[in-house]
């Protein structure tokens, strides 16, 4: 079960995760998925919860396919999104 899990959420592709902090408005997971494809990237997958202190906001993991995510975090922290990712070099 793990496995058919992981390989749905695009772990062990050529892959990186992105976390984010957004609005729980509608329409911001599509403005997330028209930033990545203006990029020429994909979403390998997403999974976004609400926040458990601040129920406005929603906490979402993305999964794009590109091992450089530093143009995509730089877009997104541009359009107001709060970007994390320990992956991501400073």
């Amino acid at each position: 079960m793990l496995n058919v899990l992981l390989e749905v959420m695009g772990v062990g592709t050529r892959s990186s995760r992105i976390e984010l902090s957004i609005p729980s408005d509608m329409g911001e997971i599509c403005n997330i998925a028209a930033i990545v494809k203006e990029l020429g990237l994909s979403i390998m997958s997403m999974v976004s919860t609400v926040h458990e202190t601040e129920p406005a906001t929603r906490f979402s993991v993305l999964r794009v396919n590109t091992d450089d995510i530093r143009e995509l975090c730089r877009v997104l922290r541009g359009a107001g999104y709060r970007v994390t990712t320990k992956y991501e070099e400073q």
